[in-house]
């Protein structure tokens, strides 16, 4: 009886903290993501600009 209560309740807890841990990453994925890309097109801008100044 308590093993197998035993076998649930860390089962659940392992669910539980893979769930959490699955959300967590994908936010910071998400986050890191969208920071580059904005460093990206920052960038890029800046050297669009660069190269119309050179041109004109």
């Amino acid at each position: 009886m308590f093993q197998a209560t035993r076998r649930r309740l860390a089962l659940w807890y392992t669910a539980v903290t893979a769930i959490l841990l699955l959300l967590f990453a994908t936010g910071v994925y998400w986050y890191v993501r969208s920071t580059l890309i904005e460093r990206i097109d920052d960038t890029l801008n800046h050297v669009v600009e660069v190269v119309e100044r050179s041109l004109v």
